[in-house]
């Protein structure tokens, strides 16, 4: 079966610092993690995780996308020309593809009758994308803010529409991100260091706060530490049919119950429960409770909390939503049995919703 590019309404399910979307038509799952950034104003530069859940297999099987399991880099954006085995409707070989910050699929197409190299975003509007005679890439929007991408296809720098002095610069080593800065002032820097593609170091020189990414299997660990101390900060569990992802500072958790066909059927919000794993600490047992590190504790029961599962409790769910699809409308139910229809027309976008 083909993959189809919608333009659907997303339902908005964040926590205070994690963005979390549903799409309405196709069920699927983004998430949006922030990690760091460095500088104010326009020399901001933001480094986020995003998830979605239509790229937990890559559709792109000649492509190297993002990290893994659906999961990249906001800066990890791509254009590349369209083959035929992406095996996605409306999209013939004579397209790009281009990948952007959100995950979203873009399809470039040329004017009719038109020679120029220019091409046209068919799929959102307001792109043009300019392919250079060395294979480079240049998007700009009606804004005249570019992205420019290298002979690989990669995103390389961020140019402003309003002032062509701020750019910012993606650089890489053996196709992974290692520096990502503003170009005026490159002592302001984030930078990346791997032990493999699936343990990453995020430095930020300016906060002094450095950041561990860690990809194993399905599951994603980030904490963030400096001199004095290290914490836990986000855990998203990736199984196939149950995306849960924990803020560790606020306890706040999201869960997605995902169906068969990869859909959403269920959200459930609210402050997440541990379940505290231990292990035998006795030879460290000095005759008193203590804390040893912030999450290991020893007592008298002689063990050490070696690691901790984040789950929602029922007693704690302040949002429970079910999804329910049809042909031409899906329906969301809430805890409070109040039901929203959300109505289609053939291209699946939201023309109308109601109370049902």
């Amino acid at each position: 079966m083909s993959k189809i590019i919608v333009k659907e309404k997303k339902l908005d399910y964040s926590s205070s610092k994690i963005g979390a979307y549903v799409g309405n038509y196709t069920g699927k799952v983004n998430i949006n993690i922030p990690i760091t950034s460095v500088g104010d104003n326009n020399y901001s530069c933001e480094l986020n995780i995003i998830y979605d859940s239509e790229y937990d297999v890559n559709i792109f099987s000649d492509k190297q996308i993002g990290l893994h399991n659906g999961l990249k880099f906001n800066i990890q954006q791509y254009v590349f020309k369209y083959k035929n085995i992406y095996n996605i409707s409306g999209f013939t070989e004579e397209d790009y593809v281009y990948i952007d910050s959100s995950f979203l699929i873009h399809r470039f197409t040329k004017p009719e009758g038109s020679s120029s190299s220019m091409y046209y975003d068919q799929t959102y509007g307001n792109l043009y994308l300019y392919v250079n005679n060395d294979l480079t890439f240049k998007i700009v929007d009606d804004n005249e803010n570019q992205l420019n991408f290298d002979n690989e296809g990669r995103l390389i720098n961020i140019i402003s529409g309003i002032n062509k002095n701020i750019k910012k610069i993606i650089k890489y080593t053996n196709n992974l991100i290692t520096e990502y800065y503003d170009e005026r002032n490159i002592t302001r820097k984030i930078l990346f260091e791997y032990n493999d593609c699936f343990k990453i170091k995020i430095s930020n020189l300016i906060k002094n706060i450095n950041y561990n990414i860690d990809i194993n299997d399905n599951l994603l660990k980030i904490s963030k530490y400096n001199l004095s101390e290290t914490k836990k900060y986000i855990i998203f569990k990736n199984d196939d049919l149950n995306k849960c992802i924990y803020e560790y500072e606020t306890n706040e958790g999201i869960e997605f119950l995902l169906s068969d066909d990869k859909k959403v059927i269920e959200v459930r919000s609210g402050i997440a429960d541990k379940e505290y794993q231990t292990k035998n600490g006795s030879e460290c047992y000095l005759g008193e409770n203590l804390y040893v590190g912030e999450s290991n504790y020893l007592g008298e029961t002689q063990y050490i909390i070696s690691d901790c599962n984040y789950y929602l409790d029922d007693n704690y769910i302040n949002n429970k939503d079910t999804f329910t699809y049809y042909p031409f409308f899906t329906m969301v139910k809430n805890k409070d049995n109040i039901k929203i229809g959300y109505f289609f027309n053939s291209n699946g976008e939201t023309i109308n919703c109601f109370e049902i």
